[in-house]
């Protein structure tokens, strides 16, 4: 059958949209594409792993930093372990919230205690790597292209 659009191409045809998709290099298998599955089993190795390690002991250090993203990067290389994902993403949120406050400009160890400030992350990172499932996380990942920093 062929019409103006070439042989097997009319909207709708399911030779043609599963044809479509394996030109994009997708792979459908009961309506989930080879990249949703990457991602999918991405996350389980991200969770799995993050699950593993251990919350540290604090240490008394105070971190120099301006903002919450900054003392989470000063912890990552302090206590040599990566920080979790969603944990960034809340850091990320409580940083745009300082923007146009009294204290915007103000360094981080100046608004509140930073032996505090690091504690809090602490327990944040603990939910996280505790409680989170991995369903959760590909979701959130297939609708942020940054999540692949954290892969």
């Amino acid at each position: 059958m062929e019409d103006d659009k070439g042989p097997m191409k009319r909207k709708g045809h399911g030779r043609f949209e599963k044809g479509k998709a394996k030109e994009r290099g997708e792979l459908i298998r009961d309506g989930i594409t080879r990249k949703t599955e990457t991602i999918i089993n991405r996350a389980n190795i991200y969770q799995e792993y993050m699950k593993k390690i251990p919350i540290p002991s604090p240490v008394p250090n105070t971190i120099e930093c301006k903002t919450w993203g900054e003392l989470a990067l000063g912890m990552e290389e302090l206590y040599k372990q990566p920080l979790h994902y969603l944990t960034y993403a809340i850091l990320k949120e409580w940083d745009k919230s300082r923007v146009g406050g009294d204290n915007e400009k103000k360094a981080l160890g100046q608004v509140m205690n930073p032996l505090l400030a690091q504690a809090t992350i602490w327990c944040i990172e603990q939910v996280h790597r505790c409680t989170t499932s991995s369903q959760y996380l590909a979701n959130l990942w297939l609708s942020d292209p940054g999540y692949v920093y954290f892969c």
